[in-house]
């Protein structure tokens, strides 16, 4: 079975609730984990990635969390996979010479123009596009319904 990493899955629903927000103000990672249902010791090791790839910014403090560093339809999905798991890759001699097979393989291409179409169909969705999968109402949180 082809499947997508929990850490990725994870970030993308905590970058999209993010990004829900159209705020300028930092949500704090309990609040997401709380409110997405994800251990919050892992939410900090997703952000932790996701802040060395500047996808997301920090404030400290009482009044500290995370933010977008950029607006969501700058974020690529490439950019949030490659920074979650690393070069997409759905075989392993993809990126690597070192398969003795590789010469003679009658599979390698396929495998090749299958990640191809993966990371182009990556690179032209963005976090904002992932917003327009979504339904508008599992992003309304119970503060909002006031």
């Amino acid at each position: 079975m082809f499947s997508v990493s929990t850490r990725i899955r994870y970030g993308l629903r905590a970058l999209a609730y993010i990004a829900a927000r159209d705020t300028e103000e930092p949500i704090a990672i309990h609040a997401i984990a709380q409110e997405e249902d994800i251990s919050q010791k892992y939410l900090e090791h997703i952000f932790n990635l996701l802040k060395k790839a500047r996808i997301v910014r920090s404030r400290r403090g009482p009044d500290g969390g995370y933010f977008l560093d950029r607006q969501p339809e700058d974020i690529s999905a490439f950019e949030i996979f490659d920074a979650l798991e690393g070069p997409l890759e759905t075989v392993e001699c993809q990126l690597s010479d070192d398969c003795v097979r590789m010469a003679m393989c009658n599979s390698r291409d396929f495998w090749c123009d299958f990640n191809n179409h993966m990371t182009q169909f990556l690179k032209k969705k963005s976090l904002e596009d992932v917003l327009k999968y979504s339904s508008t109402e599992h992003f309304v949180t119970k503060e909002m319904q006031v």
